[in-house]
């Protein structure tokens, strides 16, 4: 009875793909459905999703709601924010304090300092860097729960990119399941979640570095680490990746990778442990933050 259900899905189902260029990367989806009619509708939907999120998110958009508040930093002002800000800044905010402030969306100064170098291959001067690090701190913002916000610090930016992909990913991946989609891969640049098996095999593989290979199903991953992007000064390599407690790029080239419910979550330990190891993510382990977490080196 079980084979013939399977050959009855398989009968009904068609694989579709679709790829869009988002969020300064490549956002991929690949699911199942009954028609191309439908399937197109939903590929529609949630790139729009994708582009909602960016225009909240983006430090790179000067029309962005990130930038927009960012410009009211160190003003005796309450800002109004969206709910969408409200509620990821608020979860960053708690994600900040377990990590003791090694994950911290408001190092866009240290982010902006850091890109131009890299632009322009010239190494940041030690009060250039100083100067950007003053101006971060989750500790200077006030989030109230009828949506507003308070910076207290002059000058002071976000830099969401260690988490908004991965909330496009996973809201996505709530929209497809939503609309009655149960085989589906969403990829965001490498932030991946996937739901149940694609017809006829066990999982969805999916590649590594190193050549590794991991089949999946139901499961966020997400990877970080410096191994390709970096800057070398005075025979050492900074990656594109800034511990925001220094202002420096980190300078171990191992590339994490982690497995979660969520990949918000994914992304954010990726991200934290490549900068600080176990102790970095130490408070988002005990208790577990994410119901299924898993540390792949």
């Amino acid at each position: 009875m079980l084979s013939a259900c399977i050959r009855i899905e398989a009968q009904s189902l068609s694989r579709y793909e679709f790829s869009e260029p988002k969020m300064g990367t490549e956002f991929r989806l690949i699911f199942y459905c009954d028609n191309h009619s439908r399937a197109d509708f939903l590929q529609a939907t949630a790139f729009k999703i994708v582009d909602s999120l960016n225009l909240i998110f983006s430090d790179y958009n000067i029309s962005s709601e990130a930038s927009r508040i960012s410009r009211f930093s160190g003003k005796d002002t309450l800002i109004e924010i969206s709910s969408a800000m409200s509620t990821l800044l608020s979860r960053c905010q708690d994600i900040s304090r377990l990590t003791n402030g090694y994950f911290d969306v408001t190092i866009g100064q240290l982010t902006k300092l850091w890109r131009r170098a890299f632009r322009r291959n010239e190494f940041p001067s030690k009060q250039e860097v100083e100067e950007a690090l003053g101006k971060v701190g989750f500790q200077n913002l006030e989030i109230y729960p009828n949506g507003k916000l308070k910076i207290n610090r002059q000058g002071l930016s976000f830099d969401f990119g260690g988490v908004a992909k991965g909330l496009a990913v996973d809201q996505v991946f709530e929209y497809l399941k939503q609309n009655g989609v149960d085989r589906m891969l969403i990829d965001g640049g490498g932030d991946i979640r996937v739901g149940e098996a694609p017809l006829n095999s066990p999982g969805w593989v999916i590649s590594l570095d190193k050549g590794k290979k991991l089949s999946l199903e139901n499961i966020a991953i997400a990877s970080s680490g410096s191994t390709f992007k970096f800057m070398e000064w005075e025979g050492k390599k900074y990656s594109h990746i800034i511990d925001p407690k220094v202002g420096y790029g980190i300078t171990n080239p191992n590339t994490i990778t982690v497995k979660a419910s969520s990949c918000v979550i994914a992304d954010v330990i990726a991200t934290t442990y490549s900068i600080a190891g176990k102790e970095g993510i130490a408070g988002l382990m005990d208790p577990p933050i994410d119901s299924y977490i898993e540390i792949i080196k």
